[in-house]
């Protein structure tokens, strides 16, 4: 895993896992959708996870991290997943649900409304080992980070 911030205006989270894949909408929605409680207590520990997946990132950083909390933010997920399957991207964004919200619950942003997060994208990335790459960008200046 590691940790990077950018001049003043991003931060770059390169973490050596991905978002729990049980939680895509698609594979909610299969054969085996669960209760929503059992859902629910899923996504609480993702969400648990990714919080202290993305603070030991930051405190591994060779710099103090920087934080943009009242800024307007892009975020950008890039997935490598390490296999040839195919993949729906959208699906994979309600597994990235609870990365967002531990950002939140990090102040690495003021909230996820879309005050605040202005543009979210979803990359998949080629190659191996699965890792998830992760950047909040400065959106302040009108949709030019």
């Amino acid at each position: 895993s590691g940790y990077q911030t950018g001049g003043m205006t991003m931060h770059i989270f390169i973490l050596d896992t991905l978002p729990d894949l049980s939680l895509t909408k698609n594979a909610r929605r299969g054969g085996g959708a669960s209760h929503w409680a059992t859902q629910a207590n899923a996504t609480r520990i993702e969400r648990q996870r990714a919080y202290v997946l993305l603070r030991q990132a930051m405190q591994e950083a060779p710099m103090s991290p920087l934080k943009i909390p009242s800024l307007p933010v892009a975020i950008t997920f890039a997935l490598c997943f390490g296999d040839n399957r195919r993949r729906d991207l959208d699906g994979a964004a309600a597994a990235c649900a609870s990365w967002i919200d531990a950002l939140v619950d990090l102040k690495v942003m003021e909230d996820d409304s879309t005050k605040y997060v202005r543009r979210l994208t979803y990359e998949a990335l080629d190659g191996n080992p699965k890792r998830t790459e992760i950047t909040v960008e400065d959106w302040s200046k009108g949709g030019t980070p």
